[in-house]
This record gives structure tokens, sequence and C-alpha cells, in this order.
């Protein structure tokens, strides 16, 4: 059993119940594109983009790595999507049946578009005046989509206008912001729905390339102003909500768990190994290796903020440290390790002359405990 970080919580709740909702583990839009070969082409036209960023700090919004989902139900009758749950924002949005037939002579172009090699994460009208092409419609067509209509709980409460989420390498484009009834299906203590009533969510009528052949529908964060989370709150038993995961050996199956208002005590432990009091689900630092002595490789020359992410499945930072990090696993320029490597497991060292946290390099689950805002 595993804890690692406890977030602080936000407000108050009142007494309510503990629900628990199984996560899918599924196949990345990465391992799809490692089976077919066009992973490595790609992942080099993604760092060269990076590259021209100006932004010190790394975005934990890229999609290439999710690989755990879960079912979420909006209007009534209950139309069912697949979400992606981010920890690390406060976006709501599904995918919008206006999609099928959107064009648009005037798209949304981010900046990122007009950088080194922006155009191959953009919509192709941001670089030249073409027409629109069966490959911009098969983004639309990989997802359920949101219909209004069908939904007699649906509630418009301001006029259209353009609502845009950008995204490290992409974006998503909607003309309304919905509310409807929200549904998230649970299995514990009985099986049932943690629900709210009303909520607001942005319907995308466009997705960016970024959204290719990833294995969701629609994000719902969970950061530390979800809108969503707040409403919820007072159904809750406490205001904290716990994400476990596992190593799943399959896809399409159960592979971890989220308890919505209490510590999951079936998988984690009850000893809190470290409390962080930084905001957006950061902690600090002072060194990371794979190296679980008291001293260690020292890697890190000053203390660090490190953020918990959903999305990732791989460990991200400034490309000095990273680099160190494949020196001491001797993986090759993309990451890459023998499967037949022996590898010490990950410490971090989280206080100066603190404990170290230790990552066993063959334990396949991890907890997450942030706070839910009121």
């Amino acid at each position: 059993m595993k804890l690692l970080i406890l977030f602080v919580a936000f407000g108050f709740s009142a007494a309510g119940l503990v629900y628990q909702q199984s996560l899918i583990r599924v196949e990345s839009r990465k391992m799809k594109m490692m089976k077919s070969g066009t992973w490595d082409a790609y992942y080099k036209e993604k760092q060269i983009l990076q590259q021209s960023f100006d932004d010190k700090y790394q975005n934990m919004n890229d999609f290439d790595e999710v690989e755990y989902i879960a079912n979420l139900y909006i209007g009534t009758p209950s139309q069912a999507f697949t979400f992606f749950y981010d920890v690390n924002s406060q976006d709501f949005w599904v995918t919008d049946k206006s999609c099928e037939n959107f064009d648009s002579d005037i798209p949304h172009c981010p900046s990122f578009c007009y950088k080194p090699n922006g155009a191959v994460f953009c919509n192709r009208k941001c670089h030249r005046n073409v027409a629109k092409i069966d490959s911009d419609e098969k983004i639309c067509i990989q997802k359920a989509k949101y219909d209004s209509t069908k939904s007699s709980t649906f509630y418009h409460p301001n006029e259209p206008r353009e609502n845009n989420r950008d995204y490290e390498f992409g974006y998503i484009v909607a003309s309304f912001i919905g509310e409807d009834k929200i549904m998230l299906e649970a299995e514990a203590p009985k099986f049932g729905y943690l629900t709210v009533r009303l909520a607001s969510f942005l319907q995308a009528k466009e997705l960016s390339p970024a959204f290719a052949d990833t294995p969701f529908d629609g994000m719902l964060g969970f950061g530390p102003s979800s809108f969503f989370l707040s409403n919820a709150n007072n159904k809750l038993d406490k205001p904290m909500y716990t994400i476990y995961l596992n190593d799943a050996d399959d896809y399409n199956v159960t592979g971890g768990l989220i308890t919505f208002g209490d510590v999951d005590k079936e998988h984690c432990s009850s000893e809190i190994e470290y409390q962080s009091t930084l905001s957006q689900y950061t902690f600090m630092i002072y060194n990371i290796s794979f190296d679980d002595s008291p001293i260690g490789t020292q890697i890190i020359s000053t203390p660090s903020e490190v953020t918990v992410d959903t999305a990732r499945s791989s460990i991200v930072g400034p490309p000095e440290i990273i680099k160190s990090l494949k020196e001491a696993v001797n993986a090759n320029e993309n990451g890459k390790i023998d499967c037949d490597a022996e590898i010490k497991d990950l410490s971090i060292q989280r206080e100066k002359k603190g404990k170290i946290l230790n990552f066993g390099a063959n334990e396949n689950d991890f907890c997450l405990i942030p706070g839910v805002p009121t």
C-alpha cells in the first residue's frame, strides 16, 4: 500500500458519503504510435516546438500519455462519455455535436502555432488558406458527442461566444457554456452516482490535432478552483479525494480507483509520508536520483517545485536533470530503457536533511490525496 502526498484541504464539508469510482486503464496515444512506429518522428517534432517556449515551467497538459479514464454521464436522459480527470486544472469540457459540421474561415490559432513545428499541432488554416479536409473531421468522428437537444435538464445561461482553452500542444474551441446534470458512476458504498444537478461546462466544437486518437471524449479538472468539486463537496464526508493508480497488465480493465470524501483505506496506507502546503498540487524537493543512499548523487543544485500529474506516465523536467537521470539508467535519447535492465529505486529527497521517499522500480501502485475546494 502506498501513500505519497497529502495536499491541503480547502474549506469544510458537510457530513455525507464516500464515493468510489473505478479508473479504467487504456492504451495511450503514445503507446499506439510506438507500436505503429510513428512516435519517434512525432516526438522530435514536439521537442523542436517545446524548445521554442519561453516559459520556464513545464506545462502538464500534454495528452499523449493519458492512460486512465472514467465514465461520466451528462443530461436527462443521461448521455455516456469517457473522461480524463486532470488534477492540474479546473477546465470542464466535452466534445459537442456541433463538432461534426464545424468549419471556420477564421480559426483559433494559439501563439505556439507560429513557432517552429507549431503547424503540426494546429488547424491547417492557421498557416495557409486551405479547404477543410477529411483528416480535420477525423478527431470529432472518434469521440462521443454531447447533444443538448436531447436533454431535458440542459440550460444555456449565456449568449453564444467563443471560449478557448489552450494547452501545451493543443487547444479546444467552444461556442457555448452549457449547464446540465452531471453524474459520476460509483461502485461504493453501493452502486450509484455522485451527482451535481447543474454544473457548467464548455461544449467543444473544435478539437486540435493533439486530441486525435486520444482515449477520452472530454476533460474534467479537479484543480483548486474546480467548480464541479465545489458543488459536489457538500455531498462528501470529508473535503478530499484519493487517487489510487496501479499498472494493470492489460488495457480496458480497472487500473485504479478515485475515492471522493476520504482516504482509500483499502489500497493506501494511513501513514502520510509528506504534507504539502503549496498550491496546484506541488511540493518541494531537494534531490532526485536512482540512488537511495542518504547522500546520493546530487542532481538538483537548488530546491525545486515538483507538480504531481495524472496525465503523464513519464518524468519531465529541466534538460540537465533529465539527462542525468537517463545516464543513471542507461536510457537512450528518447528515454527508453532496456526491458532487462536492473534499475535502482527512484529516490526523492523532500527535505534538505530529511526523509527520502523511495519509489520502487518494480512497484506498481501510487496514491495521491489532494484537497477539495469549497
